[in-house]
């Protein structure tokens, strides 16, 4: 005869093979949730990784880029603008100016194409305060060179010839420069040991002061 307890027992067994089965069911979920979970965290590293090795190509990629632009405005530069050099003659030449007593003889030379307008030759000692020289060319064509002597002269130095850019980092202060002006009307700045040039025209803003100093643009 089936009870009521019969009846009782049954529900509560059925109970727990349905409270095991579930069990089972959210076990296997749970761990398939944490496999899933698992792969796509290794497939988030994987495409980081991707990312940082795409970037860093990228960066390179973009750093030779600008060298190459950079090296083709110079050679572009060079086509049609004047670039000057100075060499000095004489044992006791240096890389930043001759050092102070008699005059000095230099060769200017234009390493551009293009021409050289009134071409000035400015150079001082840091240890002199009252000695510096000077001296001026009419004009240099495209890779043309000449000789010329730069005379001492005395007082206090125009120093405002040599004066940076505020935020220019350079290893020491310079003590010589060249300048001239192009075909275009462009007043240019050349410093011994300093790759590249200073350029101004006229309406441009911030003026330095090298580019209307009356010892050079009279």
């Amino acid at each position: 005869m089936w009870t009521t307890t019969d009846t009782v027992a049954t529900v509560a067994a059925a109970a727990q093979v349905s409270a095991a089965i579930f069990t089972g069911v959210m076990a296997k979920r749970t761990h398939d949730l944490a496999t899933k979970t698992e792969q796509m965290a290794n497939a988030t590293k994987d495409m980081a990784a991707e990312t940082k090795r795409v970037a860093d190509a990228s960066a390179v990629e973009a750093e030779a880029t600008k060298q190459l632009v950079t090296e083709a405005q110079q050679d572009r530069a060079l086509s049609w603008s004047p670039y000057l050099m100075r060499t000095i003659h004489g044992h006791d030449a240096h890389p930043i100016g001759n050092p102070p007593g008699l005059s000095e003889t230099i060769t200017l030379v234009n390493l551009g194409k293009g021409q050289a307008i009134r071409c000035y030759y400015f150079a001082c000692e840091p240890n002199m305060v009252d000695l510096w020289c000077f001296c001026k060319h009419p004009g240099l064509r495209g890779e043309e060179k000449v000789d010329l002597v730069a005379e001492p002269r005395y007082g206090k130095p125009p120093l405002e010839l040599l004066q940076l850019t505020p935020h220019e980092d350079v290893a020491e202060p310079p003590w010589a420069a060249l300048f001239c002006e192009d075909i275009l009307g462009n007043r240019l700045r050349f410093l011994p040991g300093r790759w590249g040039r200073d350029s101004w025209h006229e309406g441009d803003h911030p003026v330095p002061a090298w580019a209307t100093h009356p010892l050079l643009w009279k």
